[in-house]
């Protein structure tokens, strides 16, 4: 999630699919559950001292464990009031425009950011019309 052309609405989707993943998980007996067990009974995990050392440890609870790792995911989620916010920042990445897109596209979404930071709907609006005439290319002076 590092990467220059990762988005707010990428990055959410990401993090949603791994928690779906560690959902199902719960289910199955995958290869990092088997590796996180054998972590505990060797007392490490790539040489790192696990555990409090007393070498009464327990088993890792399957379903607990990849629940836990859900929940601490999802805490970093937007809530989910914040979704359609999130959803409406993807106008401003071209490469998800229609081929064809009426003169007006993506200006509701448009006002939802401008609500959301406090711009001028009014002006931000001009310039966002010219940036999709331009292809998602910004050009300084093209009034």
């Amino acid at each position: 999630m590092q990467k220059a052309y990762i988005t707010l609405p990428i990055t959410h989707r990401l993090i949603s699919r791994q928690i779906e993943i560690f959902l199902a998980r719960k289910e199955s007996n995958s290869v990092f559950y088997r590796k996180a067990c054998e972590a505990v009974a060797n007392g490490e995990f790539h040489g790192v001292p696990i555990g409090s050392g007393t070498g009464k440890e327990k088993a890792i609870k399957k379903g607990q464990f990849y629940q836990s790792l859900a929940d601490s995911m999802s805490a970093r989620l937007l809530p989910t009031s914040e979704q359609k916010f999130c959803s409406s920042l993807a106008i401003l990445d071209p490469s998800t425009w229609p081929s064809e897109m009426s003169p007006e596209y993506g200006e509701e979404d448009l006002r939802r950011i401008c609500d959301k930071f406090g711009a001028i709907f009014s002006e931000v609006k001009v310039s966002f019309r010219i940036f999709k005439e331009n292809g998602g290319i910004w050009k300084c002076n093209s009034l």
